[in-house]
């Protein structure tokens, strides 16, 4: 059986919007899978195995799994490592003193971390303001300040 040529575009018509939306919903969900990916994961419990390309750091008993170049999550408990890194790096700094609040890190080759930092110029009844701070530790050899951005 024949079927006329105008029933046929049609029938090809609804094939292509059905193929269109298939490819539409699979760009969105690797859209929503990658952005995932940039800002981290999350693993909430500790049966989690450990992977060869996370970085693992324990916060409030719970595991976080961070990828590499991913951000961790910020955290008000500043740690040692992460103090004595920012110290280090704002040392060379005069006219301002920066105190930390919160921190975040990202693994590259090195560790970026990202400070969220109360800042007061200083001279007598100076206003307080607040800063981030972006500080690069490479695997070897003295931490660098890359960014100071001024919050306002």
């Amino acid at each position: 059986m024949c079927l006329p040529l105008p029933l046929l575009e049609t029938t090809k018509t609804k094939n292509n919007k059905t193929m269109n939306t298939k490819r539409i919903f699979s760009a969105v969900v690797a859209f929503v899978f990658t952005v995932a990916l940039a800002f981290g994961l999350q693993v909430g419990s500790a049966s989690a195995a450990p992977d060869a390309s996370l970085s693992q750091l324990s916060q409030g008993g719970t595991l976080i799994a961070q990828l590499y170049g991913g951000w961790s999550t910020y955290s008000s408990d500043i740690t040692p490592e992460a103090y004595e890194v920012f110290e280090k790096a704002i040392e060379p700094l005069d006219g301002v003193d920066y105190e930390p609040v919160a921190f975040a890190t990202q693994v590259v080759a090195g560790i970026n971390y990202r400070f969220f930092s109360n800042a007061t110029v200083v001279y007598p009844n100076a206003p307080h303001k607040a800063a981030m701070i972006e500080i690069y530790q490479p695997l070897e050899g003295d931490p660098s300040i890359t960014s100071i951005l001024p919050i306002l």
